[in-house]
């Protein structure tokens, strides 16, 4: 048996900073993987364990889609799209930020 505590979007933002992974990704980029995985876990219809650890493996922030492909040495970021999942969180100092699922 699990207690299962919901957590508002500035919950889970403040969470990477209590797990004293504060700099692993930007504000922008925490909300945007908050809403990213509370849609997963609506399709699932289960809800999302939420591990700041895991989270912090599973995914990495790139200033752009091209940045990222150019990581991974991918062509173009159409590439990028076919082999693993972009979510978009551009804000002022990266307008083309993205977290993307390593790999």
């Amino acid at each position: 048996m699990k207690i299962i505590k919901v957590l508002t979007e500035d919950q889970f933002v403040t969470s990477f900073d209590n797990a004293g992974r504060g700099s692993q990704f930007s504000d922008s980029a925490r909300v945007a993987l908050y809403e990213y995985l509370l849609d997963v876990a609506t399709d699932q219809g289960k809800p999302y364990e939420l591990d700041v650890i895991a989270l912090c493996c599973a995914f990495a922030e790139y200033p752009s889609a091209a940045e990222a492909a150019r990581e991974y040495g991918l062509d173009d970021e159409s590439e990028l799209d076919e082999r693993t999942t972009v979510i978009p969180c551009g804000h002022d100092d990266a307008p083309d930020a993205v977290i993307i699922a390593a790999f």
